[in-house]
């Protein structure tokens, strides 16, 4: 998980700002991090999820495009979208 939080923080040199939304499902043992980096860095979205025993999974998007955040703006609400439902709706599966 440090590992995770440092590549998202590696962008913030870049960036405008970095805010962070956890995501925490005790029932289903999902706890995650989404990163949202404001500005024109390369990677505007970051998360990681684990259940803290086992399982890990960490996500980024990055545009094969010079950065730029008013371009981009309707590409990064698409993919916060999707990331957070990603998160929101997580299981881990046993095997």
């Amino acid at each position: 998980m440090d590992d995770a939080q440092d590549l998202a923080m590696k962008h913030s040199v870049a960036a405008d700002g970095m805010n962070q939304m956890v995501y925490v499902n005790d029932s289903l043992r999902v706890y995650g991090v989404l990163f949202r980096i404001t500005g024109n860095a390369a990677s505007a979205m970051q998360f990681y999820a684990t259940d803290s025993v086992r399982n890990f999974v960490r996500g980024a998007l990055y545009v094969f495009a010079h950065p730029n955040a008013d371009s981009l703006a309707p590409v990064h609400q698409f993919f916060e979208a999707e990331f957070t439902r990603y998160l929101e709706t997580l299981e881990w599966r046993e095997g």
